[in-house]
């Protein structure tokens, strides 16, 4: 939590964060989204998790990397037709 606190402070005008919710408890995951919306205002973030619901609440744009491509997803619905979920 610290050291996404730290990076999400910092003055950089990107950031990038591999799978900060992971092994976080709700409460956390719940500060730390907090914590990247504000952020988001004010840098580029490039966030990348596997808790998709949480992801998708945060995200601007949302991307998933399937067969070797990009995809532009909107929502659950795509993530299904994907094959992720």
């Amino acid at each position: 939590m610290v050291e996404i606190f730290a990076i999400l402070k910092s003055p950089s005008k990107f950031a990038m964060l591999d799978e900060p919710f992971s092994h976080q408890s709700p409460l956390v995951i719940e500060k730390i989204a907090e914590l990247i919306c504000e952020a988001k205002r004010d840098k580029g973030l490039l966030v990348t998790d596997h808790m998709y619901q949480t992801i998708i609440d945060i995200s601007d744009d949302l991307y998933l990397l399937a067969n070797g491509k990009t995809h532009l997803t909107k929502d659950v619905e795509d993530l299904k037709f994907l094959g992720y979920i």
